[in-house]
């Protein structure tokens, strides 16, 4: 429907901060999107051990949220608001969460999650240590997500009845925003149980407070709003069907690595034709190659930044894809050689042309000023030229104009030769 509500908990689920100003940025809000979908926001000071938590709807029925808004994604104006929800439609949402929250929770208990783990998903509020829950299937291997709460599940895969459970982001007890995906899933054929991280990135800590996620279908959709305005500030969703694969091996592996191969054979070309440009002999009076020698240093300053940055993700990748040793480790280290060898030419060589192009500024300053006095004269005579005063014959008007043109590319040539190549 195009609607994200975002509550205020209850006043009695708060707890004083030691740092007021914290607890103010970390506006207690809980997100209600689809059956099945929550990710509360609570002070950073709030904790329940095991024998206290309870299901997120439970928290919400004890007292009702003294606060609603909504997020209208397809409003009339070019941007989506936050608005107040009227307080009389609150028992109807609270009602249809909590029945999502109770489908989610029979979702999970039907693929065999132990009953602390079906607790700790319907309850995102509260810190989940994914290493402490109960026995799942016959065996569990891989490395599970770490320990925090306010992050978003989906249990049952795509379809909905598959032997998946789907955690994103979320965040620590100190309060370190994750931007990951792990994916806990029944082997084929078998009572086994894997963990697999699909997803991990790195994010801006400062752009996450009062951060909520959920899941919405195939996408996690992220929320970041500031409950003392209208708006929202951030809004954004990952798809996360390309990071899914039956097999645990990302399907993007693939697309990656012969990602990495393209770009390292274009970083390649580009800091080949650089040092071909700086390496050439340049002539006392050689404009031509002054000209290439200055368009690659300026490469060089614009590029530098992007250059860096692609090299350091080369070697990110590499890494990732378990290349970094072998041939194209070594094609990389030559490249970032390479590029460093053009990092430390590049202020050598401006500081030795910088006399040349002091002589070509002189000599084209003194073209341009010739060409200015010339085409000052040149507009006299063109202004007094019979084609613009009346009496002229059809055919007398285009052989002036024929001859006017030729006269104007003459002119035109001048320019050419003064401003160079």
């Amino acid at each position: 429907e195009g609607k994200v509500l975002l509550c205020a908990l209850p006043p009695s689920t708060r707890v004083a901060d030691e740092d007021p100003a914290a607890d103010a940025a970390d506006a207690p809000a809980a997100p209600i999107g689809r059956r099945g979908a929550v990710s509360v926001r609570t002070p950073r000071s709030f904790s329940a051990s095991a024998g206290q938590t309870t299901a997120t709807s439970a928290l919400l029925e004890k007292e009702l949220p003294s606060a609603v808004w909504s997020l209208d994604s397809h409003p009339s104006s070019a941007e989506s608001i936050w608005s107040a929800a009227p307080s009389q439609t609150l028992p109807d949402l609270l009602a249809e969460f909590a029945a999502g929250q109770k489908d989610l929770a029979n979702a999970a208990e039907r693929i065999g999650l132990p009953p602390d783990f079906v607790l700790a998903l319907t309850a995102s509020h509260a810190l989940a240590d994914f290493n402490a829950f109960g026995k799942v299937g016959d065996s569990l291997v891989g490395e599970p997500p770490s320990a925090r709460r306010h992050f978003a599940v989906k249990v049952g895969g795509l379809s909905g009845s598959e032997h998946k459970v789907w955690v994103y982001g979320g965040e620590s007890i100190e309060g370190y925003a994750h931007d990951d995906l792990f994916e806990l899933a029944r082997e084929p054929d078998s009572e086994a149980w894997s963990w697999r991280c699909a997803y991990s990135a790195e994010i801006d800590q400062l752009n996450t407070i009062g951060r909520a996620v959920l899941f919405v279908g195939s996408s996690v959709l992220s929320v970041r709003a500031c409950a003392m305005s209208n708006r929202y500030e951030e809004l954004s969703s990952l798809d996360i069907t390309p990071l899914l694969s039956s097999s645990g091996v990302p399907p993007f592996r693939a697309e990656l690595g012969s990602g990495v191969a393209a770009k390292m054979g274009s970083l390649a070309i580009y800091l080949a034709d650089i040092t071909v440009g700086l390496a050439q002999t340049m002539g006392a009076d050689d404009f031509a190659a002054l000209l290439a020698v200055m368009q690659r240093l300026h490469r060089i300053r614009l590029n530098a930044e992007s250059t860096e940055l692609e090299i350091d993700q080369l070697r990110d990748a590499m890494v990732y894809l378990e290349q970094d040793i072998g041939e194209q480790a070594n094609e990389l280290s030559r490249i970032d050689s390479e590029w460093r060898e053009v990092k430390r030419l590049a202020p050598v060589l401006r500081k030795a042309i910088k006399p040349q192009q002091d002589r070509e500024g002189v000599r084209i300053r003194g073209e341009m000023a010739d060409l200015q006095a010339a085409a000052a004269e040149y507009r006299v005579g063109f202004l007094a030229e019979p084609v613009f005063s009346s009496g002229l014959a059809p055919s007398a008007v285009h052989a002036q104009l024929d001859k006017m043109a030729a006269s104007l590319k003459l002119l035109e040539g001048r320019r050419g030769a003064a401003v160079g190549p």
